[in-house]
């Protein structure tokens, strides 16, 4: 898989398995929920995807106040996001371009 499909597919599933507020997902708890589909990454990484890239497209909330660290989606924003949870993390470019034009 090429690093584009590889970062799509983790940006992907990290927005999906962002709750809107009030509720939230943890740093540890987004990890091991990566860690499940095949993505391995630091919590920093995560939490970097989440501050300094995601979240200049996507409203996501952080809540600094409390250790770990809590995320979640502005209970506003609806998503209809292309990817369907169960796709593996092994998918080629081909496999990865079909279902996004399809």
């Amino acid at each position: 898989m090429s690093d584009f499909a590889g970062v799509f597919y983790r940006y992907i599933t990290i927005l999906q398995s962002i709750p809107s507020h009030p509720r939230y997902i943890t740093t540890p708890e987004l990890l091991q929920l990566l860690e499940q589909r095949g993505i391995y990454l630091t919590q920093r990484s995560i939490q970097r995807d989440l501050s300094e890239r995601l979240s200049l497209h996507f409203p996501i909330l952080c809540d600094e106040s409390t250790r770990p660290y809590r995320w979640s989606l502005d209970y506003q924003y609806k998503a209809n996001l292309p990817v369907p949870s169960d796709w593996p993390a092994g998918f080629s470019n081909f496999q990865l371009s079909s279902k996004i034009a399809a």
